[in-house]
């Protein structure tokens, strides 16, 4: 009898120090509430949601080739040119682009842009053969500087330059040359790209955009005969908008 006493003692004694003793129920218990298996299961999908997050940003600044399309607006802002005014309006297009992702901070990109504009030929005094209007092509090479977030939000600078060329739809003319004038030009400005996956993204871009066309840009049988100017330079100041998707591989 008192050896079954005793044995009964030193059992609920053994109990009592495994309950006191600290972490002792989280251990034997792992599925009990607050121990450390219930903690882990709290954790295990934030610390896998921030995983996949930082997984997307590197796949996002990898280095990789992009390429996309967009649709453009083009806003003749100002024009210098030596004729009575300026010859060259509004308009609308679009373009391509390509280019290839360095980092988290730089790309380098080419593009070509193409829009159909309104003319002021006659009141410019620049020719009086009739035409369906002017289209402004323009290549350009440059480069992004991204500011990187973790968002899906990610605004960039760019800048690039290049060369334009302004062709005319002449009427009745099959001596005309459709080139009427060729020279350089530069963009400056930025935008924003709005990831919508590993290798989708849209956004959009505001450019302040320079052409300048030297005197020998200009087709001499074009001109009024009477109102010729002694030099045809002309520097147009335009604001470029596109709204673009992209792609990247």
């Amino acid at each position: 009898m008192r050896a079954a006493g005793s044995r009964t003692a030193l059992r609920a004694l053994a109990a009592v120090l495994a309950i006191a003793r600290p972490g002792a129920a989280a251990q034997a218990d792992p599925v009990r509430p607050g121990g450390r298996a219930d903690a882990a299961d709290r954790a295990g999908p934030a610390a896998g949601a921030v995983a996949d997050r930082g997984a997307e940003l590197a796949a996002r600044a990898r280095l990789h080739v992009y390429a996309g399309m967009f649709g453009s607006g083009l806003v003749v802002a100002a024009q210098a040119t030596d004729y009575r005014r300026g010859y060259l309006g509004h308009g609308g297009g679009g373009g391509i682009f390509a280019g290839v992702r360095l980092g988290r901070l730089f790309s380098v990109e080419a593009n070509l842009r193409a829009t159909v504009n309104g003319e002021h030929f006659a009141g410019a005094r620049v020719t009086n053969i009739p035409l369906d209007g002017l289209v402004v092509t323009t290549v350009g090479v440059g480069g992004r500087v991204h500011w990187p977030t973790s968002w899906i939000v990610e605004p960039y600078g760019h800048a690039s330059a290049g060369y334009a060329i302004i062709t005319a739809d002449f009427v009745d003319c099959p001596d005309c040359s459709a080139v009427f004038a060729t020279g350089p030009q530069a963009e400056l400005g930025g935008g924003v790209d709005l990831h919508l996956g590993r290798r989708l993204s849209a956004g959009v871009r505001v450019s302040g955009q320079v052409m300048h066309f030297g005197s020998d840009s200009f087709e001499a049988r074009f001109r009024i005969e009477s109102v010729q100017p002694s030099e045809t330079r002309s520097t147009i100041l335009s604001l470029a908008t596109d709204l673009y998707a992209m792609f990247h591989f």
